[in-house]
């Protein structure tokens, strides 16, 4: 476990090592899975599930978010000449770590929290782009652009997501706006 969070360490100091290094029993990886979906989990106020399901639901979220990104992320540097056959799930997954902090942001009023909170999202996306142009040799704007393309895939998950979370009545979802609503609004 020791290696595992020196090495989260120099991620979020933008040093990466080759790929091929970043290799850590499968279960220190759910462990950092699951401290994300906790931290996740506390600060989901409008979440009205149960505090278990809150947890499970955050910690699957992020597990799958993490293994579509490697593999989105693969397929778009293999498009581009990348030929490695190390992971680049446990990366990911180090770089991704730093959402462990975002409760932290909670304590400070709205306005500061939200721009920490972007602040740290930005961090948190740079660290990405960053670390893996260094770990695979792939330039950084390739790696910005799989970041990109990874996105449509990341807004379907979620959205699958909220829609399981809402059938189990987990979470309150805005309604659509009725038809009688939305033409009396446009006149």
């Amino acid at each position: 476990m020791r290696a595992l969070i020196d090495d989260a360490i120099d991620l979020v100091r933008l040093r990466a090592k080759p790929l091929a290094e970043y290799r850590y029993p499968s279960w220190q990886l759910y462990v950092v899975l699951l401290l994300i979906g906790l931290t996740n989990s506390a600060g989901a106020d409008s979440f009205t599930g149960p505090l278990l399901a809150r947890i499970v639901f955050f910690t699957v979220f992020n597990g799958l978010e993490t293994v579509l990104m490697a593999a989105v992320m693969r397929s778009w540097l293999r498009f581009g000449g990348w030929r490695d056959d190390a992971s680049l799930w446990p990366l990911v997954v180090l770089a991704g770590s730093l959402q462990v902090l975002e409760p932290l942001t909670s304590w400070l009023g709205s306005d500061l929290e939200l721009a920490l909170a972007a602040l740290l999202s930005i961090y948190t996306l740079l660290v990405l782009i960053v670390t893996v142009s260094q770990a695979t040799g792939m330039p950084r704007w390739r790696v910005a652009v799989g970041v990109l393309l990874f996105l449509p895939v990341g807004a379907l998950l979620l959205s699958l997501m909220l829609s399981l979370a809402a059938e189990l009545d987990w979470v309150t979802l805005p309604a659509d706006p009725s038809p009688a609503a939305t033409t009396s609004a446009d006149r």
